[in-house]
């Protein structure tokens, strides 16, 4: 394969789903989750690769794809106190049988990861891609350096509701980023 535009959508709140309802009924609601998030990027010309636990892992042919897909879904009411936080990025990527390898996949789960719930990261070459109008909508967050990365990636950050619930890195941006609750 050579470069593409990948897509991880990942589901917030499935351990308290699964901790306040039986694994049955919190399997059913996930995977109704996870069904509804497969048809929103089938919907936006994108192609889920695979699923594991409950997250999504997609191609785009473009970055307005990616982008009205992720719109869409943290657009969604979703229920039983469900949410997803996204990343997408831009790159080269391997295809071997059902999985995908890269740098672009990398930077994808690492951006995936980093979201809150309600929010959708990019990388730069993503943010480029898009319309300016879909450009205004997204905060800068500045070269990030993130883990397993040699250079820093610059991010940004689209959340249609409450600033507080986009990501705030504190400091220099020296520190590796791997893990949502980490900081720079």
């Amino acid at each position: 394969m050579a470069n593409a535009h990948l897509l991880i959508a990942d589901i917030t709140g499935s351990t308290k789903l699964f901790d306040a309802e039986s694994t049955d009924v919190a399997l059913v609601r996930v995977r109704t989750a996870l069904d509804h998030m497969r048809s929103i990027i089938a919907a936006n010309n994108g192609n889920c690769v695979k699923s594991v636990g409950d997250d999504t892992l997609s191609l785009f042919a473009n970055a307005e794809d990616i982008f009205n897909a992720a719109r869409s879904m943290i657009e969604h009411e979703w229920n039983d106190g469900l949410n997803v936080h996204i990343g997408g990025a831009f790159g080269f990527v391997v295809n071997r049988g059902e999985d995908l390898y890269g740098d672009a996949v990398i930077t994808t789960a690492r951006l995936a990861a980093l979201a809150k719930p309600g929010e959708f990261l990019i990388d730069e070459t993503i943010y480029s891609d898009l319309p300016p109008p879909n450009q205004m909508m997204f905060v800068s967050m500045g070269a990030i350096k993130l883990k397993g990365k040699a250079e820093a990636t610059r991010v940004y950050s689209l959340t249609l509701g409450d600033l507080g619930a986009q990501t705030v890195f504190r400091g220099s941006g020296a520190t590796t980023l791997g893990r949502r609750t980490e900081s720079v």
